[in-house]
């Protein structure tokens, strides 16, 4: 491990107090872009793709995490919703990817988070600034840069913790994204994350995984998944 991924490796007589083992998380995907369950294998995550169908006859009980990247709350019946109320409630971890923010609006439907957001009209790269020590940005420089295509930044967030938000001043560094001046995005957040009991509820803005093209964003999902851990 040291050689392969540049560690400093140490032996412990005991585990730290506050440390939270790592236990392999079951996964399931409801993906838009193929580029979503790339990233995840190339992370070395094992996961499975859920359709509509599975969600509505329960699925999610045999699962640790749920990322959704394009699902609607109105495309789940009623057993549906009552089953994610259920995982959620006992303990299942949320993890929201932009795609017109049909995930987040998800989340915000079922009532597990309440959030209001801007929308990205672009196909741009974008300065970003990270939280000092929140676990969803680890690994990070305090400072860096995301993709945004069917994005969104964030405009009201009730409470939920910042991880990352637009950089001030002229964010954009290349691509398209018409009135991005314009647009109020500046120093707003691009991703949030809450803990619930044992349920935590992330949401990604910057579309992290697009074509699996941002090898640099894929550590936030990594990160995500993570944190969910107790």
């Amino acid at each position: 491990m040291a050689n392969n991924y540049a560690l400093d490796m140490y032996t412990l007589t005991a585990a730290p107090l506050e440390s939270v083992p790592l236990q392999p998380q079951r996964i399931a995907v409801y993906y838009s872009d193929v580029g979503t369950l790339l990233a995840l294998e190339q992370m070395g995550f094992d996961y499975v793709s859920v359709s509509r169908n599975d969600l509505n006859a329960g699925a999610l009980a045999d699962y640790d995490v749920f990322l959704n990247q394009g699902l609607r709350w109105s495309d789940l019946n009623a057993a549906g919703q009552a089953s994610f109320g259920a995982w959620y409630g006992s303990g299942g971890n949320y993890i929201a990817l932009p795609d017109r923010g049909r995930a987040i609006d998800f989340a915000v439907s079922a009532g597990i988070a309440d959030v209001d957001y801007g929308y990205i009209d672009g196909n741009a790269i974008v300065a970003l600034d990270y939280t000092p020590d929140d676990p969803l940005v680890a690994g990070y420089l305090p400072s860096g840069y995301g993709f945004v295509y069917r994005s969104m930044w964030f405009t009201a967030w009730d409470g939920m913790e910042v991880a990352a938000r637009i950089a001030d001043g002229d964010f954009v560094t290349g691509g398209y994204w018409p009135g991005w001046r314009t647009s109020g995005a500046a120093e707003m957040p691009v991703v949030l994350h809450d803990t619930d009991g044992t349920s935590d509820v992330t949401f990604i803005g910057v579309d992290a995984t697009f074509r699996n093209h941002p090898e640099g964003s894929f550590r936030l999902i990594a990160n995500a998944i993570y944190n969910g851990l107790e």
